[in-house]
């Protein structure tokens, strides 16, 4: 006889969520707030952060809120966010 595992697996339809609109950054002495709105669909957002805009890391992961502030800022220094669902 055969032994043996087999496994199957089902795979939903991903839906693609769209991107945070109304970005805006307030800068604060060593700190940017962020505010934008909610996506429908989104349970939580990523945020990206970088010195150049073609060259953004990623700051923050599982954001609830539509709101986020960046406490590890320099004062002087330029910063980049992006915002995703």
């Amino acid at each position: 006889p055969e032994l043996g595992w087999r496994v199957y697996v089902t795979v939903d339809q991903i839906t693609a969520l769209g991107a945070p609109a109304g970005l805006v950054a307030t800068g604060g002495s060593g700190s940017v707030s962020l505010d934008w709105n909610d996506v429908a669909g989104a349970s939580s957002y990523r945020i990206h952060r970088g010195t150049t805009s073609g060259s953004l890391t990623l700051l923050a992961t599982g954001v609830t809120a539509s709101a986020y502030t960046d406490n590890t800022t320099a004062n002087g220094t330029t910063y980049f966010y992006a915002v995703s669902a």
